[in-house]
């Protein structure tokens, strides 16, 4: 946290970004997070740098109380953390598809589906948007590309798909998304280690 307090605004706000994406996405059936929407939304709730580490601290302390006992993943679970890992090694391949993914593990499509959803208890379709979406938002405030470069990046394929999907998750443009990140970085408020945006969650 010494680091990130020494870092210009932008440099800290999209590590935390990292960092936060990191901790999500590891622990996503942890219990201790299991109430967190999305990224940004959660930065919206602490305004200085301090206020972040005690979550940080605290969610630090929870995960380490919950593997204080090993426990080991059924065969179903590992199967799931194999199938997240490949999904998301190819999600900049616009082509990438359940069947695809169906095809790689040498079950249904069907099976598929049902397994991940019945361990993850989101879609595999929805959670490769959400991925696609995570990284889209990243890409938006950390370079200049164009947002159809992002878009393509990021494994989209049609460009009505990407804007109908980027507004389900966060009520905005790319664009609206991205002059917000900059009208709030360049607020007189960017003194602080970062400062909340709107809220990105799904409606």
């Amino acid at each position: 946290m010494k680091l990130i307090q020494e870092m210009p605004y932008r440099d800290c706000k999209l590590y935390l970004t990292y960092v936060t994406y990191d901790l999500l996405k590891n622990f996503s059936k942890s219990n201790s997070l299991q109430e967190i929407g999305s990224i940004h939304h959660l930065l919206d709730a602490y305004s200085t740098l301090a206020e972040f580490q005690a979550w940080m601290e605290d969610v630090v302390r929870a995960l380490a109380s919950e593997f204080d006992v090993p426990k080991s993943l059924s065969r179903k679970e590992e199967l799931v953390l194999e199938i997240k890992d490949y999904v998301d090694n190819h999600l900049q391949d616009a082509q990438l598809s359940i069947e695809q993914v169906a095809d790689n593990f040498s079950f249904s499509v069907s099976y598929i589906r049902q397994l991940f959803k019945e361990i993850m208890n989101v879609s595999l379709a929805e959670y490769m948007l959400q991925e696609r979406i995570e990284r889209v938002k990243a890409k938006l405030i950390s370079n200049q590309l164009s947002v159809m470069e992002i878009a393509d990046q990021c494994g989209f394929l049609s460009k009505g798909h990407f804007f109908a999907t980027f507004k389900k998750f966060t009520t905005l443009t790319p664009k609206q998304y991205r002059e917000i990140y900059e009208k709030n970085k360049n607020s007189p408020n960017a003194e602080k280690p970062f400062i909340g945006t709107v809220s990105t969650s799904a409606s």
